[in-house]
């Protein structure tokens, strides 16, 4: 993926599933280091099994301003309850 979008002057966002970003973190946290200009986007699946520790994880390790959320109720409600939003 880096080796695609290395020539690219515009912000890129790699889109991941949620359910397989805790075992792809130091990888991931590798290819945003390449460019500030890239990030992630989280994505579920409606049958997709995550917890909220694996969300928080992913806040944990990665640069809160480069990483957006797309996912499903009632995980999305219990993340923003977990990190004091709602």
């Amino acid at each position: 993926m880096w080796r695609l979008c290395q020539p690219l002057s515009q912000p890129v966002t790699f889109a991941v599933r949620a359910a397989l970003v805790p075992d792809s973190i130091p990888q991931l946290q590798w290819l945003l280091q390449q460019c500030h200009s890239y990030s992630l986007t989280v994505w579920t699946g409606k049958e997709d099994v995550y917890s909220v520790e694996d969300l928080l994880l992913i806040r944990e390790n990665f640069d809160k301003s480069r990483v957006y959320y797309d996912i499903f109720e009632p995980q999305n409600s219990e993340f923003k309850k977990a990190i004091g939003i709602e």
